[in-house]
């Protein structure tokens, strides 16, 4: 096949790599090339239509989150909605206290019956 695997797992080329190996593998990493873009550009993408949605409310307690300076230059649309969760939840806790305790206690039981 034009490869040597040693021991340790570790691959080699040999001197049999042929024409067609090369020619295989240039196309092989050419589409993992290309698979890499669409996603890179499919996450900044979805970033940008996540970001887009807030408000300036929103935005306003985005910008207040720690890691946002890192994430925007990432486009990292993760962690974006982790900020979003991380505000949405804590606002529904001080909204309404007493629905937050019965959630907690409620998902409480419920790993504790498993």
């Amino acid at each position: 096949s034009g490869f040597l695997t040693d021991a340790s797992g570790a691959v080699t080329p040999t001197a049999t790599s042929t024409k067609q190996d090369e020619l295989k593998y240039s196309i092989q990493f050419k589409e993992w090339q290309y698979r890499v873009s669409a996603l890179d550009e499919s996450l900044n993408k979805t970033f940008t239509i996540i970001h887009g949605q807030c408000n300036r409310a929103m935005k306003a307690r985005i910008d207040e989150d720690p890691n946002w300076e890192t994430i925007d230059r990432n486009c990292d649309p993760i962690g974006l909605l982790t900020i979003l969760k991380s505000i949405t939840h804590n606002n529904e806790s001080q909204r309404n206290p007493t629905i937050s305790l019965i959630h907690s206690e409620k998902t409480t039981h419920e790993h504790g019956a498993r």
